[in-house]
């Protein structure tokens, strides 16, 4: 997560390049969340976004929850990260950022146990020890009404090329590629699809949790019938230099480039096995791509 908090790290790239979150995610998320709110729909409501980034849920979620909170808040460890997503703000006056950790929420709220709704996009693998975070939002919530939403990806592959399954994973693991410059344990934690990350049942109740894999997606295309439904499967059309773009949003890239200085020539290396294995690619093709997914869902006891 260092990485992120750098002064050379390319916000904006990571803004651009980065997948957008399904809409399917959301109203999911706000029909849950609704179930123990139909009292309140009148009262004032507000949602934080624990390590927001740049602001990529956190904008979506202005966009999909306007009109269902009042008040919300992006934090980050990140001043380069709160810097990016104020400037991506440009329509919602009642969004603000402010640099912040997910162990010191209860510092940014004004009231305890006034919060609506806490979400981690993308984060939640940095947060350790995970339970210092699940007490710090209990402190924050409203009692049995208030929701905490978990979610991250990992793994992108093209769902087109089965073939290239072992050059993706290649790149992200190998020693002599990215492998050694993950910051841990949170990439592993990540991996295994936040697995290590429980949410405490003695403070938490209806709790929710779902996977989905390109297991699962290529499961689903052969056979239709047995489809396994999830609200978070997180695809985007893109080109491969499109593709080019989002490696270089990989902390463990940014890490490399700082200490070895050869980032340009492993990327370029993983292409030229791509076009040697699928002569008819180029890096203007679209391909579609889909990262492993998970979702984490709890109410404030």
């Amino acid at each position: 997560m260092s990485e992120f908090s750098s002064k050379t790290f390319n916000a904006k790239l990571y803004s651009v390049s980065r997948p957008n979150y399904p809409k399917s995610l959301y109203s999911y998320l706000l029909k849950y969340h609704q179930l123990k709110n139909t009292q309140r729909s009148s009262s004032p409501s507000f949602l934080i976004d624990v390590g927001c980034g740049p602001g990529t849920a956190t904008l979506q979620m202005c966009q999909h929850f306007h009109t269902n909170f009042n008040s919300m808040l992006g934090v980050d460890t990140s001043e380069v990260m709160i810097k990016q997503a104020q400037n991506n703000n440009t329509q919602y006056p009642n969004l603000s950022f402010k640099v912040a950790g997910a162990t010191a929420l209860s510092k940014v709220v004004p009231l305890a146990h006034s919060v609506d709704m806490i979400t981690a996009a993308q984060c939640a693998h940095w947060f350790l020890p995970f339970g210092d975070f699940l007490k710090e939002v209990k402190k924050c919530l409203r009692p049995r009404t208030g929701t905490l939403a978990i979610w991250g990806y990992i793994d992108p592959r093209f769902v087109d090329y089965p073939e290239l399954d072992t050059l993706l994973y290649e790149l992200d693991r190998a020693k002599n590629q990215f492998g050694p410059f993950w910051q841990e344990p949170g990439r592993q934690i990540l991996r295994d699809l936040l697995d290590a990350q429980k949410i405490n049942p003695d403070i938490f109740y209806d709790i929710q949790e779902l996977k989905y894999t390109i297991q699962d997606y290529r499961r689903d295309i052969s056979n239709p019938a047995n489809h396994k439904n999830s609200p978070f499967v997180l695809t985007k059309e893109m080109s491969l230099l499109d593709f080019r773009n989002y490696i270089y949003t990989w902390s463990a890239a940014h890490k490399r480039q700082q200490v070895l200085g050869d980032t340009d020539q492993i990327v370029a290396n993983f292409f030229d096995q791509i076009f040697h294995k699928v002569p008819s690619l180029t890096m203007n093709s679209r391909v579609k791509v889909l990262w492993n997914t998970v979702y984490k869902l709890a109410r404030a006891k």
